[in-house]
């Protein structure tokens, strides 16, 4: 196909008798019409279309009896079944089924149509006159028709143009003969082959075949002899050049149908739309919408050298403002600004790096279990020091008044709980060592303080303490009582449970138990739970200078 397009100029092709003798009249050329040139608008022409499509449409609707002629009734409630209305009667299957409801079989449908439906559109009669002039420009870009899927391979050039004599044929055979002249045939062709039965249920509603669109010849003279020529070739359609018709301009809605001008058509175009400058003489007062761009081509129009001449020349060196930089993102930056803060950046590094070391070796070194080689130490010491204890406190002679006591009338801060096993809880009052030297200790205590708590008998008791002298037995004896205090005479289980420093001594510890108020050096009785011991690894407790310690060793 030749690459003219939307010329200024259109040659007109002849299709006379014996085109192919040297003998044939010379091509004459007619000015491009301004509709040609006018703007494709598909939005305008896919509105209308859809618009107008409308007014052709035949109104339906179901009959007004449709679903109700039956003498159906609800039966109520209490019969365990919906109280849609139900056929009467028996003996049948119909008898009993819901009717009425457009949930029932046999029943109206929802809503039911009417006749009275507004099935036309209005539409404005300039936008229809923009849509007409959209699709006429359309037709003259070859692109836009070999998209709608016209074969127009074989055509000189669009719009396709021909002389008047095309408008006296009267036989279908001289019509093909001229459409294979111009090379609109192959398109022809196609809307023949392309015709087939419908798929769906349009077939039984009088739409059961379908085709694909051929060539549109538009002619110029009123009852002209060609419409009868064109009218039995499958595809072609005829239009007159003052009734053109949307529908048949953009079938479906989609721009770009082939067209087959007459030469009256083609000059009659600019009287009926008008031009850019001039109304039209037959649509009054419409005139042909503007382009927003004359020329859409805008790489020529700058390329131009009218537009390059008047310009500024390229600018090949361009300085670029300095991008500012975050320094507390960027390090480069902040190296520029500080050179410090690198070595400030890797100390800091080391020392989260040695902080997670530590931690990691210090968990590590609690979670490791020890070996039955060090398990066996631990217990062999730990036998060995009670052994010690057992041999020095076995010579003491321990009552009231002797030396390897504390004496009596100090006060004593309360240290920790001694606990009767099955009687009642007591505050444990006294002085603890600070040494490994292995000491009895009395307390003062009122005889009410031991009703029924330690009679003559051996009791096992538990108390917490304080103390460096390692971890001994869990368990100490307590023996018979005196008439000034209690004596306690092995060490029990060592622990720190809720110890507290002490005001003399801030760095010591202290047991952390709820007493009642000391009174005359004495037991009182314990307001607190009795909490459990935790794990030894205890430091010293703290002296008490306001008591008079009279501790000695071992007596020989």
């Amino acid at each position: 196909m030749a690459a003219a397009a939307a010329r200024p100029l259109v040659t007109v092709q002849t299709v006379e008798n014996d085109m192919a003798t040297d003998g044939g009249a010379a091509a004459k050329s007619l000015p491009l019409p301004d509709v040609m040139k006018a703007a494709i608008r598909p939005d305008i022409v896919t509105f209308v279309h859809s618009q107008i499509s409308n007014n052709s449409r035949q109104p339906y609707a179901v009959s007004k009896r449709a679903g109700h002629q039956t003498s159906a009734e609800s039966w109520g409630t209490g019969r365990a079944v919906s109280r849609i209305p139900r056929v009467p009667g028996g003996g049948t299957h119909r008898a009993g089924q819901g009717a009425f409801g457009n949930m029932c079989r046999g029943g109206r449908m929802f809503a039911p149509t009417k006749i009275w439906r507004r099935w036309h559109r209005a539409v404005n009669v300039t936008q229809k006159r923009h849509a007409v002039v959209s699709a006429i420009a359309a037709s003259a870009v070859p692109s836009l028709v070999l998209a709608r899927g016209h074969r127009i391979e074989e055509a000189p050039e669009l719009p396709l143009v021909v002389s008047d004599t095309v408008e006296a044929v009267e036989k279908t055979s001289a019509a093909i003969k001229i459409l294979k002249q111009v090379g609109a045939y192959p398109d022809a062709e196609k809307a023949k082959d392309s015709h087939a039965i419908r798929a769906g249920k349009g077939k039984m509603r009088n739409r059961r075949y379908i085709s694909r669109k051929g060539p549109l010849v538009v002619y110029g003279t009123e009852g002209a002899k060609l419409t009868k020529a064109f009218r039995n070739i499958p595809g072609v359609e005829l239009a007159h050049v003052s009734r053109l018709n949307l529908l048949k301009l953009a079938p479906g809605g989609h721009l770009g149908r082939f067209i087959i001008w007459t030469q009256s058509a083609f000059e009659k175009l600019d009287e009926i739309y008008g031009t850019f400058d001039t109304p039209s003489e037959k649509k009054k007062g419409y005139v042909l919408p503007r382009t927003k761009m004359v020329n859409a081509d805008l790489a020529r129009i700058i390329n131009s050298d009218e537009v390059q001449s008047v310009v500024k020349p390229i600018k090949k060196e361009v300085k670029r403002a300095p991008l500012k930089k975050n320094p507390l993102k960027n390090l480069n930056v902040m190296l520029k600004l500080n050179p410090y803060a690198k070595a400030a950046k890797r100390m800091t590094l080391l020392a989260e790096a040695q902080r997670v070391q530590a931690k990691k070796e210090k968990l590590d070194k609690k979670r490791k279990q020890i070996t039955k080689e060090e398990a066996s130490a631990i217990q062999s010491a730990g036998k060995a020091w009670y052994k010690t204890m057992i041999s020095d406190t076995a010579r003491l002679p321990w009552s009231p008044g002797r030396s390897g006591q504390v004496a009596a009338g100090c006060s004593f801060p309360p240290l920790g709980e001694l606990r009767v096993v099955g009687q009642r809880r007591f505050s444990l009052l006294g002085l603890f060592p600070t040494s490994g030297e292995v000491i009895g200790f009395s307390c003062k205590a009122q005889p009410r303080e031991f009703v029924g708590s330690v009679g003559g008998s051996i009791y096992t008791v538990m108390f917490i303490l304080e103390t460096d002298l390692g971890v001994g037995e869990p368990n100490s004896r307590l023996v018979r009582p005196c008439s000034v205090g209690l004596q306690v005479l092995r060490v029990g289980r060592l622990d720190c449970s809720g110890t507290k420093p002490t005001k003399a001594n801030s760095t010591a510890k202290r047991i952390n138990s709820e007493t009642a108020q000391h009174q005359h050096g004495g037991l009182a009785k314990s307001k607190s739970k009795h909490r459990k011991s935790p794990k030894a690894g205890l430091k010293p407790q703290p002296q008490y200078p306001n008591c008079q310690r009279t501790v000695t060793g071992p007596n020989p």
